[in-house]
């Protein structure tokens, strides 16, 4: 078995708001060989939509979205079109909109379980990019959510925080599979979780409310998964 790149979900690591990078340390060999070495991981992970730093062990704001996220499309693979990544060092949420939805996510530090997460709809987000110039991106839907889920992670939050912070009450953290179910199985269900909540959302016009047959609540995910509470930032 291939050792996984990715940090135990109740790693300490995933629990550290990571500092800023200087500007003029981001071109440093070290900065670059993180990102690098993000960057390999990403090429290895068809479907990737987004990664941080600190699920590998790395506690820096270092995150890589793949491009087809930042056309608000879920990087679902086809076999056709490569995963292509960029990079943004120090990204920060500078305003975000009062409208929030609700849609499912999934996590490579939370493995086997997906989760119906509020986020809000449109965010502007300030980052540096790999040779440390300034940019600024204004995002909306899928993309915007992307952000928001990697940007959690260097200021150690998990999405499950995100469900149960307002309703610690919801059943919005569903468990697919266990790492040693067989991968058919894990496939078909993860086929059957997406048929179910695309018939929700057809049926209520979004997915509110929506439950899977195996739910978990906050205090098994803080308890027993995650070991731990976030440190929320203030």
């Amino acid at each position: 078995m291939t050792p996984s790149h990715y940090v135990p979900t109740n790693h300490p690591v995933l629990r550290t708001v990571a500092s800023p990078i200087p500007v003029e340390e981001i071109a440093n060999r070290t900065i670059q060989d993180y990102v690098k070495a993000m960057l390999d991981i990403g090429k290895q992970e068809p479907g990737m939509a987004g990664l941080a730093a600190p699920q590998i062990g790395i506690s820096l704001p270092i995150v890589i979205i793949n491009s087809k996220s930042m056309q608000s499309q879920r990087p679902i693979p086809d076999g056709t079109n490569p995963d292509s990544f960029d990079v943004y060092i120090n990204p920060e949420i500078l305003t975000s909109s009062g409208e929030s939805e609700l849609d499912s996510e999934g996590c490579f530090s939370v493995p086997g379980m997906v989760g119906v997460v509020p986020r809000a709809k449109n965010v502007t987000v300030r980052a540096r990019d790999q040779t440390g110039k300034e940019v600024l991106l204004e995002l909306s839907g899928f993309s915007a959510r992307v952000f928001q889920h990697e940007i959690d992670h260097i200021n150690g939050i998990l999405y499950p925080d995100v469900i149960f912070r307002h309703n610690p009450h919801a059943k919005g953290l569903h468990l697919l599979s266990h790492a040693y179910d067989p991968v058919e199985y894990q496939q078909k269900r993860f086929h059957d979780y997406r048929e179910a909540i695309g018939t929700w959302r057809k049926e209520h016009g979004n997915i509110d409310n929506f439950t899977w047959k195996d739910t978990i609540g906050k205090i098994t995910w803080e308890n027993e998964i995650s070991h731990s509470r976030p440190v929320w930032k203030k």
